[in-house]
């Protein structure tokens, strides 16, 4: 039966759900544990198992879609599944496994639902082969290039290069991450490592992060490069790697692709801001090359002396290109028919899948860059001679022991310091990307302290399921409730100049990811916000929700 297959009735207890099935990324053993399996295709997709489960009980196995099997060579009589693992785990949990559910990773109301269902399938009709390269062709044709008149789900892309390593031996440099990853987080219990496991296993990550995993200037940035093998050179020492790489990687998955990764401005917008917000360029720099080898999942050092005039020239490079000037890189935008751009982070955006998206004209950059916004309404403006960016910032009524403040200190604190310094030599002027960085910051984490202690229903609606609300949507929740939150006429009226309208949040916006030069506009921006500022954070804050 070499290179051929037969159709072939088999009981069903006699086959074997696959636990090393290319959809998994973390089953290495050629473990032959049906259980194991089982809860594999439960983890992956439990909500898929429980449909599949009720369409079985009510219409049975479709006839066209014939499960693929090998006979297992040390246990005769039992075939492994290579294709249809999915639809007989389903059949196997409304009947050979009917309330015998404590084995698998199911809740009570999981088991409410399957206690429902039944099957009277004791046989199935598989499609049987002993030729592994027949079976392997078979899944790639079904999966992958999309065979006609199937209807099963396509591999993710995971999947395919778990599939060509399993069957060719290639490692591709997205499964070779996935492996330095995995490496990475190796023998730790802290949950950042259980997420980025969980991730890995989950697959939905790799279509993004192959997008920027193609690009070897940014790896490059990051501190990795891929060889002609996809063995993975690292330019910085593990600890180093493993606090770049693993955040990068989780930052990458909980990101929307249209906001960081469908157009190489965006990959390149979000990988610079993340390397500032890393300080990367604050690493030292390894003497040696250090390799990770994704076939023997081993990281060793090489002889062979790291290249630093490369990393530095590609840091530059990428550097100067994304610091070209506002009005040049807006234009740029324009002649294309400009891009689909972060909600917080540039010009063109989109505040949530509901709205249109907004773009704004090189005219408006104009009055962005002098902090007017579109209609000319600006805030009052004062010498910046005064503050020296935000320097007489004060947070006396911020509760220090209160673990959600926490991030606000440490930016209260770090803007501060930022804007200490004498003779003319200040950290802001020298790092206007990063000073607008933590003003942004400021902004962000003084409204959201507003919020959680004078509106905590309304952020509680806002921030739900713990996900960080965007400035606009804070923003948006405030601004109904302007008169109550602040009572000093003074201050209300320079909240209403800034954020009535968009000029402000888009002038942080732009120069966030557009080196802005001059010190005098930065100075201005934090003198704006600093007596809303410290209004928010020296004021007794009442309750104004029932």
């Amino acid at each position: 039966m070499l290179g051929q297959y037969e159709k072939k009735e088999i009981s069903l207890e006699k086959l074997v759900i696959n636990p090393n099935n290319a959809r998994f990324y973390d089953q290495e053993t050629k473990s032959k544990d049906e259980v194991l399996g089982i809860n594999s295709i439960i983890n992956l997709r439990k909500d898929h198992v429980i449909n599949l489960c009720r369409d079985i009980s009510q219409n049975g196995l479709l006839p066209t879609e014939l499960p693929i099997v090998m006979a297992l060579e040390d246990n005769e009589g039992y075939f492994m599944v290579y294709d249809g693992n999915r639809r007989l785990t389903s059949l196997k949990l409304i009947t050979t496994y009917k309330n015998k559910w404590d084995k698998f990773n199911l809740t009570e109301n999981d088991k409410e639902q399957l206690n429902q269902l039944s099957s009277d399938i004791t046989e199935i009709e598989c499609i049987v082969s002993n030729d592994l390269a027949y079976v392997n062709k078979k899944l790639a044709q079904i999966h992958s290039d999309g065979d006609p008149g199937t209807k099963q789900i396509n591999w993710s892309p995971q999947a395919k290069s778990k599939h060509n390593k399993d069957a060719y031996g290639e490692i591709s440099t997205d499964l070779a991450f996935a492996y330095l990853l995995e490496y990475l987080t190796r023998d730790k219990n802290d949950s950042h490592s259980a997420k980025v496991i969980k991730t890995i296993n989950e697959g939905q990550w790799n279509a993004k992060m192959k997008r920027f995993l193609n690009r070897k200037e940014i790896m490059l940035l990051l501190g990795v490069e891929f060889d002609s093998d996809n063995k993975i050179i690292s330019y910085f020492s593990e600890n180093i790697l493993d606090k770049i790489i693993t955040s990068f990687f989780m930052l990458v998955d909980e990101k929307p692709a249209s906001e960081i990764a469908q157009k190489v401005s965006l990959q390149d917008d979000f990988v610079y801001s993340y390397i500032f917000d890393k300080n990367i360029a604050e690493y030292a720099l390894s003497n040696t090359k250090i390799i990770f080898d994704p076939y023997i999942n081993e990281l060793a050092h090489s002889k062979e002396l790291v290249e630093r005039a490369k990393y530095k020239a590609n840091y530059d490079t990428f550097i100067s290109k994304m610091t070209v000037s506002d009005t040049d890189r807006v234009t740029n935008n324009a002649a294309s028919k400009s891009e689909g751009i972060s909600p917080q982070r540039n010009i063109s955006t989109t505040e949530t899948s509901g709205e249109k998206e907004k773009s704004i004209s090189v005219n408006q950059v104009k009055n962005i860059s002098t902090n007017v916004n579109i209609k000319s309404q600006k805030p009052k403006t004062r010498s910046p001679k005064k503050n020296k960016f935000c320097r007489n910032l004060k947070y006396a009524y911020v509760n220090t022991d209160d673990n959600e403040n926490i991030p606000l200190i440490n930016i209260c604190e770090e803007i501060i310091r930022f804007s200490k310094g004498s003779g003319g030599s200040y950290p802001y002027k020298k790092y206007p990307i990063a000073a607008t960085v933590l003003l942004r910051s400021l902004v962000e984490q003084s409204l959201k302290y507003l919020l959680r202690n004078a509106m905590p229903q309304s952020y509680g609606r806002i921030s739900r399921n713990g996900n960080d609300p965007l400035l606009s949507k804070l923003i948006n929740t405030i601004n109904p409730k302007e008169k109550d939150l602040f009572k000093d006429e003074k201050v209300r009226r320079e909240y209403n100049a800034l954020f009535t309208k968009d000029g402000f949040k888009d002038a942080l916006d732009l120069s966030v990811h557009h080196s802005r030069r001059d010190p005098t506009i930065i100075e201005m921006n934090a003198e704006n916000f600093l007596i809303v500022a410290n209004y928010i954070l020296n004021t007794d804050l009442k309750h104004i929700e029932n």
